[in-house]
């Protein structure tokens, strides 16, 4: 359990950097990932990494960083920005690693998910004009990829259907009633961004949790109830932002964005095998590939504002493969162990517990995917950390059909999946 917990702890110095207020706390932030990473090779505890190397997400995140790799031997004009690059994805990759080891029960899953929760509580409260001034765009201090607002709110967009599954897990009232608190505040912190990205990833996540549903009346409640904290504490500032989405061919940001989009379908059209290389997106689109109106101009560095066209533009087309198949393959897993939960005969507490905890990872997975269209996000810890806890989820999943398997064993006249 110690391990465990002091990988708790490389969240909250990945997520809050305690270093920025306490200096010597900032050599943590790699020593301590390291360091347990480390240990947990030499750990015959079980998941094996043979064991994890086998999972389709530990191979599809290793040859995204091969894909890199590629880029400091071959693509990249800098190298030093690829290798750059290949730091922090391999840093990532190794915090994959260490979910997974880790989270060894659903227990554990409900603590990490409660640590990621309280981390975004906690930068709220060190940041409260989110809360007390909505109508400024306000910025995280102290954090680097959590810095932005907009970042941040993706970041929120994540961890929300975690907080609602703790939630609805909750046994005791004061429990369900502080979650409820965590979630209404992290609504609200998302309306502080004025983030619309973020926005349209939050309503993506309602919608599917609402199909998910098999209470649809209250969810149709409890979505209305969302509109209405919306209505009531969004300020106008907030609506007008959102208006300007349906103006994204003159609006300044929207129209910055679709440049960039389109810059990295020409980069991919030029380099579809191997992309400008890792890190080289903001680089090329200057130099190469800026929009024929700024032929003229000096333009500084950009980035793609988006994880599909960003990675598009720098890894080309294995890149967006390996983007594809993490997001829409560990959905479709899901949604097939969601169905064959139907067929199993196991005790229905147990299994209406697991659909959540499923359903829940699928909404943040549709979060990531939905928001990050909007954002650069793909060199932040989401989707690493992500993969890591779909694929904790596939292990729970696979535990809970082998007891089911097991206990109908013994009655010949039952039958249950796999048997």
């Amino acid at each position: 359990m110690i391990y465990f917990g002091l990988m708790l702890l490389v969240f909250v110095f990945e997520y809050m950097r305690p270093g920025v207020y306490v200096a010597p706390l900032g050599a943590l932030n790699a020593i301590l990932p390291l360091g347990l990473f480390t240990v947990s090779v030499i750990l015959s505890d079980k998941p094996s990494y043979a064991e994890i190397l086998r999972d389709r997400n530990s191979l599809w995140l290793l040859f995204y960083l091969f894909l890199i790799i590629i880029s400091i031997l071959v693509t990249a004009e800098v190298r030093f920005e690829a290798y750059t690059k290949f730091e922090v994805v391999l840093g990532y990759i190794i915090l994959f690693f260490l979910v997974v080891k880790f989270t060894t029960n659903l227990d554990r899953l409900k603590l990490l998910f409660g640590t990621l929760v309280l981390i975004h509580v906690g930068l709220i409260v060190l940041n409260p004009d989110l809360i007390l001034k909505p109508e400024i765009r306000s910025y995280i201090q102290g954090v680097t990829f959590l810095g932005d607002g907009n970042d941040f709110a993706l970041s929120i967009c994540i961890v929300l259907p975690m907080c609602l599954y703790l939630m609805l897990e909750a046994k005791q009232k004061w429990k369900k009633s502080i979650y409820l608190v965590l979630l209404i505040l992290l609504v609200f912190s998302v309306i502080g961004t004025s983030s619309r990205g973020a926005t349209i990833g939050l309503s993506a996540v309602l919608l599917y949790m609402w199909y998910r549903s098999k209470k649809k009346i209250l969810g149709v409640a409890a979505l209305a109830g969302v509109v209405a904290i919306v209505v009531a504490f969004a300020p106008q500032s907030y609506f007008d932002r959102l208006e300007t989405v349906k103006d994204y061919e003159t609006e300044g940001s929207a129209k910055g964005r679709i440049d960039a989009w389109a810059a990295a379908v020409r980069m991919a059209k030029d380099h579809p095998l191997l992309g400008v290389g890792a890190g080289h997106f903001g680089m090329m689109y200057s130099n190469r590939y800026r929009p024929p109106d700024y032929e003229h101009e000096t333009m500084r560095w950009l980035t793609a504002h988006s994880i599909y066209f960003l990675t598009l533009g720098e890894l080309g087309i294995p890149g967006i493969i390996v983007l594809a198949a993490v997001i829409l393959g560990n959905i479709r897993a899901n949604s097939k162990r969601l169905r064959e939960l139907e067929q199993i005969k196991t005790s229905r507490s147990a299994i209406e517990s697991h659909s959540r905890m499923l359903i829940s990872l699928n909404s943040s997975m549709i979060a990531f995917a939905v928001a990050g269209a909007f954002l650069s996000a793909i060199y932040y810890p989401h989707i690493y950390v992500l993969a890591g806890l779909m694929t904790v989820g596939g292990f729970l999943h696979r535990h809970l059909i082998d007891q089911a398997i097991s206990s109908e064993s013994k009655s010949p006249n039952t039958e249950v999946i796999g048997t």
